[in-house]
């Protein structure tokens, strides 16, 4: 029996996969909040200030 169509499309796409080296910012943004985009202004200000991002463009 083969293994499913959506098995078989996984192991393709993370056999693609490279690992991807981050900026230092960018490993501290992923220490924010879990809903970071729900917070208000001031409050992700503080957050990045937190985080020592406060300058960082994450684009």
């Amino acid at each position: 029996m083969s293994a499913p169509a959506s098995s078989t499309l996984d192991k393709k796409s993370t056999d693609s996969q490279k690992p991807v080296d981050l900026s230092p910012e960018a490993e501290r943004a992923r220490g924010r909040h879990p809903d970071y985009e729900r917070l208000s202004p001031r409050e992700q200000w503080e957050e990045d200030k937190r985080l020592g991002i406060l300058d960082w463009d994450g684009s």
